[in-house]
């Protein structure tokens, strides 16, 4: 028995059962429909001045948006993210900072650097 790796080729759509393909063509169909409607609402000369086309999906979206602090649930996953993302990188920087200082402290205390060839001299 061989498994047969299925590539899709929009040129070469063979490997389609009827089903699918019936499918495929209702999926097709539908968008087309729900774009020439929302095109003549779009371009509809006898809507009022001002005003806006109601879309349930940007109105879901949009609530989402809105709601989404109240419905957060913290996990681990979300601290993760939080920290990697946003503590990590200043917790890293403030360390290189003070290490690059530091060193260069010590450079200056030990007088292994003139002062004409100081950093920041004038501040």
């Amino acid at each position: 028995m061989s498994v047969q790796k299925r590539t899709w080729d929009p040129n070469k759509t063979f490997d389609l059962s009827s089903d699918e393909l019936r499918a495929i063509q209702e999926r097709a169909q539908r968008a087309s429909k729900l774009r020439s409607e929302w095109q003549k609402k779009l371009s509809s000369p006898y809507k009022p001045v001002g005003s806006y086309i109601f879309d349930p999906a940007l109105q879901r979206f949009i609530s989402m948006r809105a709601n989404y602090w109240p419905m957060f649930k913290p996990t681990i996953k979300n601290f993760a993210y939080a920290f990697t993302g946003a503590f990590l990188p200043i917790i890293a920087m403030a360390w290189w900072i003070d290490k690059d200082r530091s060193q260069r402290e010590k450079e200056y205390r030990e007088g292994k650097v003139a002062y004409r060839d100081r950093y920041w001299k004038f501040i």
